[in-house]
Formats: C-alpha cells, structure tokens, sequence
C-alpha cells in the first residue's frame, strides 16, 4: 500500500487524483497491535483507549486530526454514524466545550442503543439503520444547526447514506468516512465513498489538510476527509 507518488496539488482536490494508496507502511503486527487496543481484544476492564472509562475507538491518527478539524471548522452540531458505547460521542462534545464552540451538540446514531455506557448533556442518542436511510429522522436532522461534522462510522450503506445527506449538508460542511485506509477496506465502504464523490461530480472535495497531515494518506481513513465546496 505504500506509494512515493502524490499526484495532487493543493489543499482541496477530486478524488481522481488520490490513488487509493498511503506512505504509511502497514506490517501484520503494527496493524494487528492497532486494531487489538481500539477494540480492547484484551478484555481490559478499563480499555486501553478510552474516555471517561468508556471505550474510545480511535486510531492515532485520529485522535491527532480530529482535534484539529473541530477547532478549524467549529461544528454546531457532529452527527455519529455508529456509537458502539459512546465513548467517542463524549469526546467530542468534551472537545466542542474545550474549543467553547457555543450551542453545540453530537447526536449519535446506532442500531444497537443498548451498548451505549456513556453520557453527556450535549450528546443525544438516537437508534437508526443505516440499511434504511430513511430511520435517520429528516425533521430531526433538518432541524440540527450548521456547519456540520458528519463521521460515517458505521461502515454500512455507504453510499445510500452519504446520498441521504447530501440535501441536508450545506457548504462548507465536512464528512469524514472513517476506516476506509485498512489493507482489507478497499471493497464496499471505500468505493461507496467513491463513487458518491465521482457522481456528485466535484461538489465534494477531499481534504488533503487531514489526510495528509504524517504524509500521503497516512491515516485509517484513505482519501476520507471530505469537505462540501458547493451545493
């Protein structure tokens, strides 16, 4: 997956020209190291990685970019995509108050509400499907206060959902397909995410600013940091 050539020039640019490929070489043991500590395979009764005591299922790179891409954008409102315990639903809002980004709110979104172990006066969850669009409330979602940060973290229907957002999300406003960098990730997320930025035809721009921050797509999410130029 390593490449030594980066084919694009400034900071926003079409997808056709980022290969989906990274300067970061992947080994078996750092992957598997990774991977085992965000998803505590060692039953750790505080995770490795957490917030607050709940799970935090963030990759390194991730828990870097993030930070920086609220303080630039300063959402009033980050839509999660699969909240697994909500551990990363709190860290954001507690990110949102550290930046005194004023009346915002993280509304997460899950098929099984059951898991989630975390809570905060400014995260609200909610169940939905992501195999059905149409369980995301659109009043709901209509009602939320721009600009928006959306995180596709649930890996499902990628493209049937980033299509569902697309009338709702504003200029300006950024989606972040997480998890599309991994060895065995180019198949279904990786080319939904495609083929919604090649039909919307340049609306949709990635943003070489994150993905590129340690060098060429050196993150878990490959060409993933998308921001909406125009409507």
């Amino acid at each position: 997956m390593v490449s030594k050539i980066h084919p694009a020039s400034g900071r926003f640019v079409r997808i056709e020209s980022r290969p989906w490929s990274s300067d970061l070489g992947f080994s078996r043991r750092m992957l598997a190291a990774i991977q085992d500590t965000k998803h505590n395979q060692r039953q750790e009764q505080t995770p490795p990685i957490h917030w607050k005591g709940v799970l935090l299922m963030k990759d390194p790179f991730s828990l870097a970019g993030y930070p920086m891409l609220l303080q630039e954008l300063r959402p009033r409102t980050v839509i999660e995509l699969g909240a697994f315990q909500g551990g990363s639903a709190v860290w954001l809002a507690d990110l949102l108050d550290v930046f005194e980004v004023a009346d915002s709110s993280v509304h997460s979104f899950d098929i099984d509400t059951a898991l989630i172990r975390a809570d905060h006066p400014s995260v609200t969850f909610h169940y939905a499907d992501s195999t059905r669009p149409e369980t995301y409330s659109r009043p709901l979602l209509e009602s939320l206060p721009h600009p928006w940060l959306v995180i596709e973290d649930a890996h499902t229907n990628v493209f049937g959902m980033l299509t569902y957002l697309d009338g709702l999300l504003h200029t300006g406003d950024y989606v972040v397909v997480e998890d599309v960098g991994l060895p065995n990730q180019y198949g279904g997320p990786y080319q939904d995410m495609k083929r919604f930025l090649s039909e919307t035809d340049g609306q949709y721009l990635i943003d070489t600013r994150y993905t590129d921050l340690f060098g060429y797509n050196v993150t878990w999410h490959v060409n993933g940091y998308i921001r909406k130029m125009h409507d």
